[in-house]
Formats: structure tokens, C-alpha cells, sequence
């Protein structure tokens, strides 16, 4: 065996040293650069999720299919159905509108009176009002405020409102006994549905209209106690199905129509 000089020996240790600080060397680079440049470690963060692209409503028509139908905007319900101004009243809500426009026309001074004629309240709810079922649904079928001598502020002392023959399903009209003055409306005159109309017993003035001729539903007319004037017109007679007719204690002049 070969003896190592004094100068290999250094060499050698040299060797083994640098081989181990190497490792050690290697595994303090890292800490001491961290410190060194005042890094700090950072949060590893997770890999991003990656999704599968769900395909829209659109890439799902082929070819040939029927074009998707176009959403059609509702309109709201004041677009929707407006009420007429003039003819007759089409629907329930139009009746309402009708009752609305004439409460005051109807109750005259007397406003304590069809307080429950209000835009808040449904029809139904209307004092002296009645709903039926007519052409097309619910409409109004029905007047009725009968007033009290005995008590002056529950009667209705306004007019007649022409209005009132807009509604074209009303079949009893009875406002008997009341304070209402004016003349009767010829418009009335349009409600060809109506079988009763009872205005005795208030302070009506002018002719019968001859176009109550046309109420040709009408079973029972009393216009008595009132202050009515003028003949009485022959179109009356055309109400075939009429059975009762009052028109006494009025002002009423000239013979009885021969069609009576």
C-alpha cells in the first residue's frame, strides 16, 4: 500500500469536507436567502377547478327546428282595458267606473250618504247595488235605494244621471220614495234589459219619455207621486210584457193612448 504524502492527506480530507458541506451548504442557501431578502412564504393555493361548458338554449336547436317562440309583453291592466267614455259598459270594472261617476249626481247634498262607493272597494260592496251574472261574467244587475220620509237625511235628493243606462245589464231599477228632482233621462230609455223601474215618490218634473217604449223586458213602470207633465206617450204601449203601470198623482194632461 502506497503511503500518502503529507501533502495528499490535506487533499483528501479537503475532498470529504467539501462533499458533506456541499449538502449542509445547499440546505442553508435556501433559509438564509429567505432571510437575507426578507421573503416570506407564500400560501400555496389550490389548482382551479376546471368546468365542462354546458351548452345554451340557443346551440341546442338544430338545424330545421322551429324558431323559439318571442316572449310577448303583458301589458298592465290600466294598458290592458280602458274604459269607453260613451256607449255601453263592457265590463264589471266599467260598471264600477259608471256607479263612481254618478255617486254624486245621485246623492246630491247628502254626502254622508253611499259612503260605500268608493274606488277601494269592490262592487259588491257598493250599498244598493246588486251583481249578477250577465252576458260575459259578473256585472251589475241591480239599484235599489228606497229613502225614508220619516228620515230626510237618508234620501237621496240629486237627479236621475243619463249615465245610468250605460249599464246594460240592469234588470231592477227601484229609487222610489226619495228626494230626486230633474227629468227622467231618454238614455234610460237603452237599458233593454230592465224589468222593473220604480221612481214613485219623488219630485221628478217633465214628460215620460217616449223612449221607455224601448224597455221592451219591462214587466213593472211606476213613475206615480211625482210631478211629471205632458201626455202620455203611445210608445208605451209596445211593452208587451209589461204588467203593472202607475202613473198616478203626476201632472200628466190628454187621453189615454188607445195602444194602452
Amino acid at each position: 500500500m502506497k503511503r500518502l504524502s503529507m501533502y495528499s492527506l490535506p487533499l483528501l480530507l479537503c475532498l470529504l469536507v467539501l462533499s458533506g458541506c456541499g449538502r449542509e451548504r445547499t440546505g442553508r442557501s435556501v433559509a438564509e436567502t429567505a432571510v437575507q431578502t426578507g421573503a416570506t412564504s407564500l400560501p400555496v393555493l389550490a389548482p382551479v377547478p376546471t368546468f365542462t361548458p354546458v351548452p345554451t338554449l340557443g346551440s341546442q336547436v338544430r338545424a330545421g327546428d322551429p324558431p323559439l317562440a318571442t316572449p310577448i309583453p303583458i301589458p298592465s291592466t290600466a294598458e290592458a282595458a280602458l274604459c269607453p267614455s260613451v256607449g255601453p259598459s263592457p265590463s264589471l270594472r266599467c260598471d264600477k267606473e259608471v256607479l263612481l261617476a254618478v255617486r254624486d249626481r245621485l246623492r246630491g247634498e247628502h254626502r254622508e250618504l253611499l259612503r260605500t262607493w268608493h274606488p277601494d272597494n269592490a262592487v259588491q260592496a257598493f250599498e244598493g247595488v246588486t251583481v249578477g251574472s250577465g252576458d260575459g261574467g259578473k256585472r251589475v244587475v241591480g239599484l235599489q235605494w228606497i229613502g225614508w220620509w220619516t228620515d230626510p237625511e237618508y234620501r237621496l235628493v240629486g237627479s236621475l244621471p243619463p249615465e245610468l243606462g250605460r249599464l246594460p245589464e240592469l234588470a231592477h231599477v227601484v229609487l222610489r220614495e226619495n228626494g230626486l228632482q230633474g227629468p227622467i233621462p231618454p238614455e234610460w230609455g237603452q237599458l233593454t234589459q230592465l224589468q222593473v223601474l220604480d221612481l214613485a215618490g219623488n219630485a221628478l218634473t217633465g214628460a215620460v219619455p217616449p223612449a221607455l217604449g224601448r224597455l221592451t223586458h219591462l214587466e213593472r213602470l211606476d213613475l206615480g207621486s211625482n210631478q211629471l207633465t205632458g201626455p202620455i206617450p203611445a210608445e208605451l204601449g209596445r211593452l208587451a210584457l209589461l204588467r203593472s203601470l202607475w202613473l198616478d198623482h203626476n201632472r200628466l194632461t190628454g187621453p189615454i193612448p188607445a195602444e194602452l
